[in-house]
């Protein structure tokens, strides 16, 4: 599953997966902390697909970018149009949730949002053609968790997108 993600996703949009740290998760080991790029994987070593990747704050942005521009990475359809569509759109199940993306009205603006945990974020502000990506600490002391990040997101950051 790595090598098809490389060679699909990560590859393209210049995200760089070597060396990478693999470990069954939970995995509260600093070596994944310190990581460049890691994946979780289930007991068999298989990467998880829903949770448990690791990327730095630029990768954050690169996906958030894809997204975005609808798929589109340097002119290339990287993923589909109609993919990234339905990730942005409200399932029928929760109507505040896509395809793993959250999708909030924030300032007055539609805002698909990929959260991760311990305060990693990245925000699609399609409206205003941007792009924030929030890395938190992966230590609980200095953790930003949702309840300090999301008005952070809704109060002040995405505001002054509009000057």
């Amino acid at each position: 599953m790595l090598d098809y993600a490389r060679q699909k996703l990560f590859d393209p949009l210049g995200i760089n997966t070597r060396p990478a740290f693999t470990k069954p998760v939970p995995d509260d080991s600093p070596e994944f902390d310190r990581a460049r790029f890691g994946w979780g994987t289930d007991p068999q070593g298989i990467p998880v697909g829903a949770f448990g990747l690791r990327l730095t704050t630029t990768d954050l942005l690169r996906i958030g970018e894809l997204y975005l521009n609808d798929g589109v990475w340097e002119g290339k359809q990287v993923l589909p149009h109609q993919w990234v569509q339905e990730a942005r759109s409200p399932s029928q199940l929760q109507p505040r949730y896509g395809l793993l993306w959250w999708l909030y009205n924030w300032s007055g603006h539609d805002v698909p949002a990929a959260r991760g945990s311990e305060g990693h974020v990245i925000a699609v502000v399609p409206d205003q053609k941007a792009v924030i990506a929030i890395s938190s600490a992966n230590h609980p002391e200095y953790t930003m968790d949702e309840e300090a990040l999301f008005p952070l997101l809704n109060e002040v950051i995405i505001p002054t997108l509009d000057s």
